[in-house]
């Protein structure tokens, strides 16, 4: 199964420039120790960079993707999120064991985005590609719900920490087209000039941003966080040690 070490990152340039040259997404820059022990101890005045590009983004769309959202996950169409807004879920396998823990977006009236940790993504895509697990006898939901991985299409950027919305704001500038979602929310903003999809997340008392852009202008825009001197980037090992702290 892949995960962040097989992931071949549009951002690796700026990796090795950093001192990871492994390839994939960075466990850590340097010692791996060193890193882990002054983020733990500083993570609640300094805000953080890391590459999540390996995290599974799949796109459902189509007349009936509500339909295919409420049937893979057993959940009322009632209680999904209304367009622009986030909740997260748990997709359970047939024998009750956890698939997946996954973030449900809903970025338009019959479009979905699922994000998906990347020790999970081939799972979490092999389960929802298979008909009798997601739509039982239903099957005529499959022919007007579109499942797309996009994992490739978009590179993935987290900003956390003390600052990040002000840091967030200042890359947009005074583009009146890009405030700031709320809290548990999507939307649409232009970061130093790049378009961009940013998931408001209500982790590290809201200062936590998941940004998603075009790979081809992943760098510009990882340069641009980078530009701001108390920003310090970490690997994808100590991110999730700071996460689950």
């Amino acid at each position: 199964m892949s995960g962040n070490g097989s992931y071949a990152s549009p951002l690796h340039q700026e990796h090795e420039a950093l001192g990871w040259d492994k390839g994939g997404i960075p466990l850590y820059y340097g010692d791996a120790r060193e890193e882990m022990d002054f983020v733990l101890a500083n993570i609640d005045n300094q805000p953080v960079l890391s590459d999540i590009s390996a995290k599974g983004k799949f796109r459902i769309a189509g007349p009936k993707a509500l339909d295919f959202i409420s049937s893979a996950f057993g959940c009322p169409t009632s209680l999904l999120p209304d367009v622009g807004q986030g909740i997260g879920a748990s997709l359970m396998k047939d024998d009750g064991r956890i698939a997946g823990r996954i973030h449900i977006l809903r970025s338009g009236d019959s479009e979905f985005m699922l994000l998906v940790p990347p020790s999970n993504r081939e799972d979490c895509y092999a389960w929802l590609d298979e008909a009798n697990c997601i739509l039982g006898a239903d099957a005529a939901i499959r022919d007007v719900a579109v499942l797309e991985d996009q994992t490739h299409s978009l590179a993935g950027i987290l900003l956390a920490g003390p600052e990040a919305s002000s840091i967030l704001q200042e890359l947009a500038g005074q583009n009146a087209a890009s405030s700031i979602p709320p809290v548990h929310s999507l939307g649409l903003m232009v970061l130093d000039t790049v378009p961009a999809l940013v998931f408001h997340s209500p982790a590290f008392d809201g200062e936590y941003f998941e940004i998603y852009c075009p790979p081809t202008r992943a760098a510009g825009l990882w340069r641009a966080f980078m530009s701001f001197a108390q920003v310090m980037p970490i690997g994808s090992r100590t991110l999730e040690s700071i996460i689950d702290r």
